[in-house]
């Protein structure tokens, strides 16, 4: 995987180096690449080469608040999105009335770079330029849609791109 100005992403599987980066990486769900989502840490979703295709862009914090207004809001918002499968019990508000078709997205730990919340969490970073990541966040146990919850930059989690 590559930025979009042709860069390469490394892709990495060792945990304590991805536990250690400062610097743009990027892995699969349990380092095995058939797991079609990539995760990638803070610093890939903000870099300027561009992660996102040209005409698209990383989803801003902006980006979600306009989408979860759109949906009815904060409360109800995540659970219009998930997917009716892959999730974890309850699932709960899950509806998939946009079609969005949320599905749960592992997360990287920054502490010692092992996987979890594989079917429990939708994590997408935000194209925010803060000392502290932010992630747009939806959950098996409730139907919230969180558009700015903070993440350690070193988390890897999904990105959601936009068309400009």
């Amino acid at each position: 995987i590559h930025y979009r100005d042709g860069s390469l992403i490394p892709n990495v599987t060792d945990n304590t180096v991805w536990s250690n980066l400062i610097t743009g990486g990027m892995c699969y769900y349990n380092n095995d690449s058939t797991n079609l989502s990539p995760l990638y840490n803070w610093y890939v979703a903000t870099d300027s080469r561009g992660l996102a295709p040209v005409g698209w862009h990383v989803a801003t914090h902006a980006d979600w608040v306009t989408l979860r207004e759109f949906l009815g809001g904060e409360m109800v918002a995540g659970g219009k999105l998930k997917s009716l499968t892959n999730w974890k019990a309850p699932n709960t508000g899950a509806t998939n009335s946009t079609g969005f078709n949320a599905i749960p997205s592992s997360i990287r730990s920054p502490v010692d770079g092992t996987f979890w919340d594989n079917d429990s969490a939708y994590a997408t970073w935000l194209a925010v330029q803060i000392p502290a990541g932010n992630v747009a966040y939806v959950s098996y146990d409730d139907a919230t849609l969180e558009a700015q919850w903070v993440f350690d930059a070193k988390y890897g989690a999904a990105v959601r791109c936009v068309k400009d």
